[in-house]
């Protein structure tokens, strides 16, 4: 099995460039991997349209309002790693089909078509397109907007929530040792059965 991973992606103004990796396995111990390193071009709009149209496997950036391009290997995963920076909508809040009055995302509401060109809110992201898995990574967006932090419960709180769900079980349960003891001797009798 052959799997093409990203090693590192370098986005500066002086040397757009992507480098991948290759590893080939057997049985899932690597025998042969290879390396490297493709340079990206600034394309304009109508460029990118006809990429989109062809079937050449390519990687699109954008950064704000410019578009670069690279020829990549058909097998290229975008998301094997963090190169480039991480997926901002893996932790965003408005990571939703809500209309964007109700905190949501166009992004995510658009399930087909999805182009980074039509998205004046990324100001940074890559997409595959004509390959095996076309992705969209996006790096930079204008409307990201932080998870609320989780509010911190102390042990003691927890520990007595824990009780009082085991009661609605065994009503007569006293600690989380009997809770476990009783979890056990079920699981004991279910095996035994």
């Amino acid at each position: 099995m052959t799997k093409t991973a990203f090693i590192n992606i370098t986005l500066n103004s002086d040397n757009l460039s992507i480098s991948y990796e290759r590893i080939k396995t057997l049985d899932k111990i690597e025998i042969d991997s290879e390396s490297e390193t493709l340079y990206f071009r600034e394309i304009s709009l109508e460029q990118l349209k006809r990429i989109r149209e062809s079937t050449l496997p390519a990687l699109i950036l954008k950064m704000d309002e410019r578009f670069f391009f690279c020829k990549v290997p058909y097998d290229l995963d975008i998301f094997s790693s963090d190169a480039g920076g991480k997926h901002q909508c893996a932790d965003c809040n408005r990571c939703s089909a809500a209309s964007d009055e109700d905190g949501g995302c166009q992004k995510v509401r658009e399930l087909k078509n999805r182009r980074i060109e039509n998205y004046n809110f990324v100001t940074k992201a890559l997409q595959t397109v004509h390959t095996k898995h076309d992705t969209i990574r996006i790096l930079g967006c204008a409307n990201w907007e932080a998870y609320p932090s989780r509010k911190k419960r102390p042990y003691d709180e927890i520990r007595k929530a824990k009780i009082a769900l085991a009661q609605f079980v065994w009503p007569d349960v006293e600690t989380i040792e009997e809770v476990r003891r009783r979890k056990k001797r079920n699981k004991n009798k279910q095996n035994n059965s």
